[in-house]
């Protein structure tokens, strides 16, 4: 179903996409699109945000010559992000990017049932590449897992990726409303 693919998802995204509640997804830092088309191409309703215009024509052009619909927000995350803060999303994606000032905003803007997936480079490819420059973007060990601990840990794993990345792949889901996590 590649259709001539010249890219790839987020390897977490690949991996989990079977595995996610349908419905809205957010994907916050979006860049050029292309797990927000990924996911748009799986039946989600789609929002991407990102900071730059240029990434966010390139998201709509690929949506377009994919055949799928992505709505864009502007928005600089790092000063906040109001626009959609009202919705719940059953999908919310972070890849290469982490927005803690936000993760509070993102525990409660996934649905009940919905899923979290963060892929975020480590210390240990920081320490061996010395990039990403910004520890902005640098995930520590068991740091997700503390920050997102109201929600159920579904995965967090260190690995290293083609290509030679190291990252962590993170991925848990918000409890449904009056049942405990993973019952």
């Amino acid at each position: 179903a590649s259709r001539g693919r010249l890219w790839r998802p987020a390897a977490l995204l690949a991996e989990w996409i079977d595995r996610l509640p349908a419905g809205k997804a957010l994907d916050l830092g979006c860049g050029c699109g292309r797990d927000a088309v990924f996911l748009a191409e799986h039946g989600f309703d789609v929002l991407g945000v990102d900071r730059l215009p240029d990434a966010l024509d390139q998201t709509s052009r690929l949506a377009e010559r994919r055949g799928v619909s992505v709505r864009t927000a502007l928005a600089d995350l790092r000063h906040g992000w109001a626009q959609g803060q009202d919705e719940h999303f059953d999908v919310i994606c972070c890849f290469y990017y982490l927005p803690r000032e936000l993760f509070d905003v993102l525990s409660e803007a996934l649905a009940p049932g919905g899923v979290l997936l963060i892929q975020a480079f480590t210390d240990e490819h920081a320490a061996r590449y010395g990039r990403p420059r910004g520890m902005h973007r640098v995930v520590g060990p068991g740091e997700l897992s503390a920050c997102f601990g109201r929600l159920e840990l579904l995965l967090d794993r260190r690995v290293w990726l083609r290509g030679g990345r190291h990252v962590c792949q993170f991925v848990a889901r918000r409890a449904f409303d009056g049942l405990i996590a993973g019952r």
